[in-house]
């Protein structure tokens, strides 16, 4: 296995990006559809967006926004993941970078030294990638670590950009659109799991709330200790809500 070796121009260009900014990143979580905060996210400085979340700012702009400055990818190209990663209309919305975590190999052909973040990522994504010459960057190590012995679990993609943002020191981040799996998602977010898993996004949903290799309740209570009282962190309404639950359940979120 090859050790990832930090490329410090992405990290510096990432930490340019987001310091001292006023930053949004926005999830799929289902409660955004009707919300109108569309406008509130698009006078951000940066926004940043999770997987396919970037294909819902296409389509309710006015509840999500219209721009997409950076996304978070967990570069799995699968309709319950990444989606397909389209990089020439990736460019032209005005995507600046890529971010995915984690790293377990390594394609030795990408002149910038690309490491992946899953080993499931197919040979096809990496060449895409390759021929692409995008910019993907991959989560501070440190946050990465972090997070994974802080919750004893694989951290979601969402999850990891959260607090990779924060190692940046951004002036404010503001969080829309997760839920922890407690909501569904925006319709259409995982648009082709039907086929994919033979079941509906509603009950993928319940099936990620349920993830033993991502568990939500100790994303949860890492959160719930170290994003309620954070100074630069604005939680709208439902994250509030969710932050201040006694227990991790879906029942009394829905109350």
């Amino acid at each position: 296995m090859a050790l990832y070796t930090p490329r410090k121009d992405l990290d510096e260009k990432f930490f340019n990006e987001i310091n001292e900014k006023d930053v949004v990143i926005v999830g799929p979580a289902a409660y955004l559809q009707g919300s109108g905060f569309g406008k509130k996210i698009d006078s951000k400085d940066v926004i940043v967006r999770v997987n396919r979340s970037f294909e819902t700012a296409e389509k309710i702009p006015e509840d999500v926004g219209s721009r997409t400055d950076i996304i978070y990818s967990c570069l799995l190209e699968t309709h319950r993941n990444a989606g397909t990663l389209d990089f020439e209309k990736i460019k032209k919305a005005g995507v600046k970078m890529i971010c995915a975590p984690g790293f377990n190999r390594v394609y030795n052909d990408h002149p910038q030294g690309i490491y992946a973040s899953h080993p499931d990522i197919k040979d096809s994504t990496w060449k895409k990638i390759n021929d692409s010459k995008y910019s993907v960057r991959i989560i501070f190590e440190k946050v990465d670590s972090k997070l994974k012995s802080a919750t004893q679990t694989r951290p979601n993609t969402g999850f990891l950009a959260i607090f990779d943002i924060l190692a940046c020191q951004p002036k404010s981040l503001t969080i829309h659109g997760f839920t922890f799996y407690l909501d569904g998602f925006v319709k259409g977010t995982k648009e082709g799991v039907e086929k994919e898993k033979n079941c509906t996004e509603e009950e993928f949903a319940l099936m990620a709330l349920n993830s033993k290799r991502h568990k939500q309740e100790n994303m949860w209570k890492f959160a719930k200790e170290h994003l309620a009282t954070a100074k630069n962190v604005i939680l709208d309404e439902t994250m509030k809500k969710i932050l201040s639950l006694e227990n991790f359940s879906r029942e009394e979120f829905l109350k």
